[in-house]
């Protein structure tokens, strides 16, 4: 029988997230994130449409925006997912520019450069997807439907990627 002090130490480690990793952790934040990515969706193109003065645009509305939430929110996924590859190089990751990827994007050029480049692929894989989705809807012709897809891109591309993390974990980056 064992009778000496068995305890066992823990440690709890605080870890800290860029806000682009928000998106590839499912968290509770989702439950905020994914309802803000729709609304604004939503909103982008309830205005495109009845700008352009869309024969219809409720049904064309209630026919793409399931298609065009899911894209933009995938969309954001594979930004999100492309800022992390290039911390699988142990040369890179050790970095300023690793760094400043991951908590201050202005504090750094080619930072700044790599999540830009993010934020386009992600703009591109809308605009491609969107395209396509608005090209099949019947109420909508193809000037119309390149227009909108431009426009969702543009709007919703992830720029939070830009928001600097060090914000929320003080100045200590």
């Amino acid at each position: 029988m064992n009778t000496g002090n068995t305890r066992k130490t823990i440690r709890l480690y605080n870890i800290l997230l860029p806000v682009w990793m928000m998106i590839l952790l499912p968290t509770p934040l989702w439950f905020f994130i994914i309802p803000a990515d729709f609304a604004i969706d939503l909103l982008v193109l309830w205005i495109l449409l009845k700008r352009q003065k869309v024969e219809n645009y409720p049904s064309v509305i209630k026919r793409t925006i399931l298609p065009v939430g899911l894209i933009g929110f995938g969309a954001d996924i594979i930004g999100a997912a492309l800022l992390i590859l290039p911390f699988f190089n142990d040369h890179f990751a050790d970095t300023d520019t690793a760094s400043c990827i991951m908590m201050d994007p202005f504090g750094d050029i080619f930072a700044f450069l790599i999540i830009l480049a993010a934020i386009a692929v992600s703009g591109v894989i809308i605009y491609s997807a969107d395209l396509w989705i608005l090209k099949r809807n019947i109420h909508l012709t193809l000037e119309q439907a390149k227009h909108t897809a431009l426009w969702l891109a543009v709007i919703t591309a992830p720029y939070s990627f830009l928001f600097p993390s060090k914000f929320l974990y003080g100045s200590g980056f």
